[in-house]
Formats: C-alpha cells, sequence, structure tokens
C-alpha cells in the first residue's frame, strides 16, 4: 500500500517535540552567542497542513510548545518546518545553516536569515570543522544504504558537536541494527519511537528519534534532557 507523506503526522509531532526541547536545554547549558544550529535535509520553510492534522494540534497538543510556535501558521493553513521552529524558540541568539539536494527547498527560504551550505550530501556536515551546537539530521531514505557510515562519523562530531536524528522506520529496515551499530560505538545516546497507529494519516512508517550530546555534558545533565524527551514522547 503506498501512503503519501501527511505534514504534522505522528513522526513530524514527535521529531519537533524533540526539536524544541533538544535546542532548548542546550542554548541554555551551553550558551554560546550565537547559537549555532544546522539543518542539512532542511526541506521546506513551511507545509500546507490539512485539516485532520490541524484539528489534531490545536485538540490533542494545545498545551505544547509546539503548538505555540505553530498557532499563527495555522491560522493560514501552514505548518512551520524545523529550521523555522529553531528561529521562532531562539530569535536573533542563533544563527541557522542549511542545505538540501532539492533547490526548490532551498528556494523556499529565499530572503530568511539563513546560509546555505555548498555540501554535495547532507551527511558532509559530520566532516565540518564548524563547532555547530546542534546538527540535526533528517535523511531520506538512503539513510538505511549508509547509516553504519553515518553513526561513526557521529561517534567523531559528538566531540564539538550534539547531533540530533530523526529516522523513520518499518519493520524492513534495520532499525535493531541501527541500535546495535549505535552500542557498539559507545556513544552516549538517547532514543524515543512512535508507532504508526493510523496508516492512512500518519502514513506505514514508525519514527524515531536520536540525540547524541555532545562529550562535554555531563551525566547529571544528560539524565536530566533524557527524562524531558521520554515525558513528551508518552503524551503522543
Amino acid at each position: 500500500m503506498n501512503v503519501k507523506y501527511n505534514t504534522a503526522n505522528a513522526g513530524d509531532i514527535l521529531k519537533h517535540f524533540w526539536l524544541i526541547e533538544v535546542t532548548e536545554f542546550l542554548s541554555k547549558q551551553l550558551p554560546s552567542e550565537p547559537f549555532k544550529y544546522v539543518d542539512t535535509f532542511c526541506g521546506f520553510k513551511e507545509y500546507e497542513i490539512e485539516d485532520f492534522f490541524k484539528e489534531r494540534l490545536i485538540n490533542q497538543f494545545q498545551q505544547t510548545k509546539l503548538y505555540e510556535i505553530q498557532r499563527e501558521y495555522l491560522k493560514r493553513n501552514k505548518y512551520l518546518g524545523s529550521a523555522g521552529i529553531v528561529k521562532k524558540l531562539l530569535r536573533d541568539r542563533v544563527k541557522i545553516d542549511i542545505f538540501d539536494a532539492n533547490p526548490d527547498a532551498i528556494n523556499s527560504f529565499a530572503g530568511e536569515e539563513v546560509t546555505v551550505l555548498p555540501l554535495k550530501s547532507g551527511y558532509d556536515v559530520l566532516e565540518s570543522d564548524i563547532a555547530y551546537d546542534l546538527i540535526f539530521l533528517d535523511p531520506y531514505d538512503d539513510f538505511w544504504d549508509v547509516y553504519e557510515e553515518v553513526v561513526e562519523k557521529v561517534g567523531i562530531k559528538v566531540g564539538d558537536a550534539s547531533v540530533l536524528l530523526f529516522v523513520p522506520f518499518t519493520e524492513q529496515t534495520p532499525h535493531g541494527k541501527l541500535i546495535e551499530t549505535i552500542e557498539k560505538t559507545g556513544i552516549r545516546y538517547i532514543n524515543g519511537v512512535v508507532e504508526t497507529k493510523n496508516v492512512e494519516m500518519d502514513g506505514k512508517w514508525n519514527a524515531a528519534m536520536f540525540v547524541f550530546p555532545i562529550d562535554k555534558i555531563g551525566d547529571e545533565k544528560f539524565t536530566a534532557i533524557e527524562y524531558k524527551l521520554k515525558e513528551v514522547t508518552d503524551v503522543i
């Protein structure tokens, strides 16, 4: 069965709950000015949202930070993408770098205060010399062809950056193998999963989030954000 992607599906809710919490956490723990954020599978600045998903946000998630950010966009039947969410959170305190293989996605940011990186692949940012405060990876399906290499690069990059990773998966994709690969590297990580319950609306893909905090984040603070992320995941 082919199921189209719907904006603000369960995976998007998980993704953006975590993006908000991790961004706020890191901006307080490592208060650099500006906060350096990079999104190398950035997608579009904003998306059309269908009534079902708009009403679900209003009815089920009205008390969340995500709803507060999206409220003005929902009035126009729009949903703000990840880079825009970070901008709304940190305003003038953030410097945003972006990349996407789709030129139409990049063009949607015309006039915005973002820097477009000259990359060949969104994964290339993991080899960057820039010490980003947060690297967000929201990759395409090809992730499952390169995940072992990506995990290896993440294990090196956490020396100077935190990495947030969103991974859709099904029974046919090696989610368990991904966990095994991460465990073998010894990288500290937090993982949260939301399984699709409404295939027609939310799609056939389950969603997993991973955060790999920069090495300098202490264990006590790591435990604090781990608890908070579990809390927000449980409400989805």
